[in-house]
């Protein structure tokens, strides 16, 4: 919202700010990014500064738009945890590098260096998450939990020889 109307391009503010984990996966199953992610626990993300892929790199990542794109930078192991995991499966990877960030909008060329730097009351907060969000191509996304343990243990007691097991835990 600080970020004034006259400077923004025609797609404007995200309007549904998020974290991606990894882009361009080629499969529209769940349930292979759900396997892949098995084990993983919640994931602790901290916001940092305002930053910038400028006009010339967000061309090359958005299909020839021309526009800066207005971020905050994500601080977190555990997103590029997540990231090293999904990126076992098949995928087109047009972005090398991870960078986990937080698109606030697209702005003019040029005029996103006018918004870089610390924001107030966002640089420095964490959450932690207990999910992430699969959205295909096609279809509706899917909410996959994390969680560290995805096993049932059971106690096992031994008598006269023969296995007995306790209660699940």
């Amino acid at each position: 919202a600080k970020i004034p109307d006259e400077a923004l391009a025609e797609d404007g503010r995200e309007k549904e700010p998020h974290v991606t984990v990894k882009w361009g996966l080629h499969g529209d199953d769940p349930e292979q990014v759900r396997k892949a992610l098995s084990g993983s626990g919640p994931v602790k993300a901290t916001l940092g500064m305002a930053s910038l892929f400028p006009a010339k790199e967000a061309t090359a990542q958005h299909g020839g738009e021309q526009y800066d794109v207005v971020k905050m930078d994500v601080h977190s192991p555990e997103l590029h945890a997540l990231n090293k995991k999904v990126s076992t499966l098949p995928h087109t990877d047009t972005h090398p590098k991870y960078q986990p960030h937080v698109t606030l909008a697209y702005v003019k060329p040029g005029h996103g260096k006018k918004f870089i730097g610390p924001m107030k009351g966002l640089t420095g907060k964490s959450a932690t998450f207990d999910s992430v969000r699969f959205s295909p191509k096609e279809g509706e996304p899917t909410d996959i939990p994390l969680k560290a343990f995805d096993a049932v243990f059971c106690p096992q007691n031994q008598s006269e020889g023969a296995k007995q097991y306790g209660d699940p835990i």
